[in-house]
């Protein structure tokens, strides 16, 4: 797992059921997209920590990144 240090800090706002605020960036994740898994559809959703601990998939038009990507 990630440090603290090397999460990407992520603003979050108009989220459904989120208060606005801070978190973390984890990862990209794609996820079923509808009941029916044989259709093989997918929707991208961020795996994202938030501030109190807690952990939430939030679409992707809910979230901004504070800092630049840096490659190393």
């Amino acid at each position: 797992m990630k440090s603290e240090k090397e999460l990407r800090p992520i603003l979050i706002k108009g989220a459904p059921s989120i208060t606005n605020g801070l978190g973390y960036f984890h990862r990209w994740c794609a996820e079923p997209w509808t009941w029916d898994t044989e259709l093989g559809l997918t929707k991208t959703l961020a795996l994202v920590e938030l501030t109190d601990g807690s952990v939430k998939f939030i679409e992707p038009e809910y979230i901004k990144f504070t800092k630049p990507y840096k490659v190393k």
